[in-house]
């Protein structure tokens, strides 16, 4: 049997084409998803999150006061072991779209330090 994990990015979610209902695989999946505990199945289990920081602009610059200011974005990425399905139970859907207050995300913290 082949699972399909859900690969989340930061602002969107990777949009699926399939026949069947992206209901269908919501509703099977978050029956007894809670997004209050960390996503694995053996509670030592770590969580690998892998965090891209991507620059947008480049805002101001200070050279008296010593500062830049940027425009960026970050991409966070993980594996979450309860946000899987086979795709053959659902017509063949292997993706899906969800609002990303749904599901467990880590706690990041940017700090800005020179």
């Amino acid at each position: 049997m082949w699972l399909c994990p859900i690969l989340f990015h930061f602002f969107a979610f990777i949009v699926g084409k399939g026949e069947t209902s992206e209901r269908d695989v919501v509703t099977h999946i978050f029956q007894s998803y809670d997004k209050r505990t960390r996503p694995v199945r053996n509670d030592s289990q770590v969580i690998l999150v892998k965090i891209g920081l991507n620059l947008i602009s480049l805002l101001d610059v200070n050279e008296q006061q010593e500062y830049i200011k940027l425009a960026v974005t970050l991409d966070y990425i993980w594996h979450d072991d309860f946000l899987m399905w086979n795709p053959a139970e659902f017509n063949g859907t292997t993706s899906i779209t969800v609002p990303a207050d749904m599901v467990w995300r880590p706690d990041v913290t940017v700090v800005s330090t020179v």
